[in-house]
């Protein structure tokens, strides 16, 4: 981007800093900071691999969970012999019939090879 802008400034030379002995986590710092006011981002990237708490904290608009009570927990209250058959059929029918009533293309994935494709309903 600086480059860019010396180019067509008319400069023949460029002026450089360069920073050494970062750690990466300096590093990306570096990187968001530098282009806060103009920067291109990739979304998917930002958004998959980086630290929303981190990008906040340097200045980046992003979305933060604020009060949100999450706890996660790797022993979940409800065990899968808690659900029966019955339920799970009659929720089943339950977003079918929601589905066919708002005449939605409905995202699916197949629990055993995870092929994801939509379903036409109504």
């Amino acid at each position: 981007m600086r480059y860019r802008a010396c180019i067509e400034a008319g400069m023949k030379e460029v002026p450089v800093k360069i920073a050494k002995g970062l750690t990466q986590d300096q590093k990306k710092e570096f990187i968001v900071k530098d282009n806060l006011a103009f920067g291109e981002w990739d979304w998917d990237m930002i958004g998959n691999e980086w630290n929303n708490v981190k990008l906040g904290d340097w200045g980046m608009d992003v979305w933060q969970p604020d009060d949100i009570d999450f706890n996660p927990s790797l022993e979940p209250e409800t065990k899968y012999s808690d659900v029966t058959k019955e339920e799970i059929e009659k929720k089943a029918k339950e977003l079918a019939n929601a589905m066919i009533r708002e005449g939605n293309n409905v995202e699916v994935m197949c629990p055993e090879c995870g092929h994801e494709f939509q379903i036409q309903v109504g």
